[in-house]
């Protein structure tokens, strides 16, 4: 399960599972952690106004991963 820890920026957090979700189904990254740390890596590329940490860091994932 991925979670926030505190309240998020809609389009942020919209943009970053959207690369969570490329990275972890479409590029085959191994576990949800590589393809969390590929998304977050994407966005900050990106730079942009996503490209603070703010803006993903409260994203973790819970659970057996």
């Amino acid at each position: 399960v991925l979670v926030s820890l505190w309240a998020c920026d809609d389009q942020a957090t919209g943009e970053l599972m959207g690369l969570f979700y490329q990275a972890l189904l479409g590029s085959g990254k191994s576990t949800p952690a590589a393809a969390l740390r590929s998304a977050r890596e994407t966005l900050w590329q990106r730079g942009g106004r996503w490209r603070d940490p703010y803006f993903s860091a409260g994203l973790v994932l819970y659970g057996e991963y």
